[in-house]
């Protein structure tokens, strides 16, 4: 059986936002996703790890420039469908995903990092499939189609749907205030896992995605799985 999970941020809409289509396919993924916040309020996190299965005939090549050139340029795309500048890619951060993503495969486990204290807070976005079934621009279009679920507004209320968790990966990869990221995949050789780390981390409490105002926060809080 071959299956994709992934594990996300936050999201927003515009009124002429531009998704990627939907996949032909069915594919098996569960979303979750980091939260910055101001407030001592619970995030509620039910929901997370729904899953869908699917089969790919395929067995996809491996190349670490065209993934970082896949990745960095899916999500500049999907930026630039929302009128919001384009990331730049951070091999130090491609680093520190790279070493999250081996942890994950080699303990086969399926969680978000912790943040370490004292550090900047990150973004993290995670995905995880079957070892070679899935392409650069599968992984990324599975994040990218949570715009058909996304509403501008603030944080957390973004999702048509009612739960944000359904665009997490989403607002994550568009969030303005975002600068930078760094992508990275490990196998076991049973699965796949990708981790991508983003600076100035997004899907910040009350503040809208598309607004690049985060700078003027004050020290954050993180509470939610995908922000370290």
């Amino acid at each position: 059986m071959i299956v994709a999970r992934a594990l996300s941020g936050i999201v927003i809409a515009l009124p002429l936002l531009l998704c990627a289509p939907s996949f032909a396919t069915v594919h098996r993924q569960a979303a979750s996703s980091e939260v910055v916040i101001e407030t001592d309020e619970e995030v509620d996190n039910e929901g997370e790890g729904d899953v869908v299965e699917w089969v790919s005939p395929v067995l996809q090549p491996r190349n670490h420039e065209v993934f970082r050139k896949q990745v960095l340029n899916d999500h500049n795309r999907a930026r630039a469908n929302v009128s919001v500048p384009a990331l730049t890619w951070d091999e130090g951060l491609e680093a520190e995903a790279a070493e999250y993503a081996e942890t994950l495969a080699r303990t086969r486990t399926f969680a978000h990092s912790q943040r370490i204290a004292g550090r900047p807070v990150e973004g993290e976005n995670l995905w995880m499939g079957t070892f070679r079934a899935y392409s650069y621009a599968d992984m990324v279009d599975g994040w990218i189609n949570e715009c058909r679920d996304f509403k501008r507004g603030e944080f957390p209320r973004l999702s048509r749907t009612g739960s944000w968790h359904d665009v997490g990966h989403y607002t994550q990869m568009i969030w303005a205030g975002t600068k930078s990221v760094g992508c990275a995949i490990a196998t076991n050789h049973t699965d796949e896992y990708m981790v991508c780390r983003y600076f100035p981390a997004g899907n910040v409490w009350g503040q809208d995605p598309l607004s690049s105002e985060r700078e003027t926060l004050p020290h954050y809080n993180v509470i939610a799985a995908n922000n370290r």
